[in-house]
């Protein structure tokens, strides 16, 4: 089947089309909230959460939450157990744009996820509490054919807080997956059942000349690759895109590189693995993630904060 990937800005509405390409038949499979936060220390720890909000159960039931906080690798705290369950999430009626809310509970801490215009607020008890703003564009794509497509729209946001009562800095997105009616993310989509990406990574980073950049990038067989960018003014699409990747003993990946061929020209890109952010035990599912930093090629300047989130095909080899 000839497949086609259209990217481009998402201004946080879920129209028909996209370009000009009607996406119509295309439904709503799961919203994922995540994030990926640094303790302010010169040698600081990493937090990682993520919350899929689903018509349909799906896991992780409740917060996941790892940190690699005494420890030589990420691992689950034991705080996130106490994290609302995500089957409990609803909309809230009194609120201008996207949001959830749940409980509290007996056995479970509040939920609340607001976005108001370009400004994010995430609650969830005492286990987080963050706050920031967009990284604008919101950004999008989309695989064609729709009889066998997907689309993708994410909103990144710059923020601040604290998590398991530790000041962060970080990043947290709000990404909608969309797919044919009865598929699941991660089991069935077109990308998992046809092992379209080799390589994939959502990043966002800000340098210390003040310039924030946020984005995705994926490569894989047959000509499949896309990169998107937002950098707080316009979108950068990049539809022809390879590179190669390296993983651990767990078949994480350590190492990639993507080189972008774009209207401007060629761009190379690597995502390079925090050591101390390479998991202990992989998650559970058909992909092996790891997280670092998102970065040009030779590009010298020092990020003050940042995510990358990595993921290749669980059955990788390791080269």
């Amino acid at each position: 089947m000839n497949r086609t990937i259209i990217a481009g800005p998402y201004d946080g509405t879920l129209g028909a089309a996209v370009e000009g390409h009607v996406i119509d038949g295309l439904v709503e499979e799961s919203t994922y909230l995540w994030g990926l936060f640094r303790s302010a220390s010169s040698d600081p720890d990493v937090f990682q959460v993520m919350r899929r909000l689903s018509s349909e159960p799906a896991w992780p039931a409740r917060l996941l939450l790892q940190t690699n906080t005494s420890a030589d690798g990420m691992r689950p705290l034991q705080t996130a157990r106490t994290a609302a369950r995500s089957a409990d999430a609803r909309h809230p009626q009194a609120t201008a744009g996207p949001g959830w809310i749940a409980g509290p509970t007996d056995d479970a801490e509040p939920l609340l996820f607001t976005v108001d215009g370009g400004h994010v607020h995430w609650l969830e008890g005492d286990i987080l509490d963050l706050e920031g703003e967009e990284v604008t564009p919101g950004l999008q794509w989309c695989l064609l054919p729709t009889a066998e497509g997907m689309r993708y729209a994410s909103r990144i946001f710059r923020v601040a807080g604290h998590v398991d009562a530790v000041p962060v800095d970080g990043f947290v997105g709000m990404d909608v997956v969309h797919l044919q009616s009865g598929k699941r993310n991660y089991l069935d989509d077109p990308i998992t059942a046809h092992r379209l990406s080799s390589a994939w990574c959502t990043w966002a980073a800000e340098w210390e000349d003040g310039q924030i950049e946020a984005g995705h990038a994926s490569f894989g067989p047959n000509g499949f690759g896309f990169a998107v960018r937002a950098d707080g003014r316009i979108a950068h699409v990049a539809t022809n895109v390879t590179g190669t990747a390296t993983t651990d003993d767990h078949g994480c990946p350590t190492h990639i590189t993507f080189e972008l061929q774009g209207p401007s020209g060629s761009e190379a890109w690597e995502f390079i693995a925090d050591p101390r952010a390479l998991p202990l035990e992989p998650l559970p599912g058909p992909v092996r993630q790891a997280e670092g930093l998102f970065r040009r090629v030779g590009d010298t300047r020092r990020p003050i904060t940042w995510c990358a989130t990595a993921e290749i095909p669980a059955c990788s080899p390791r080269p």
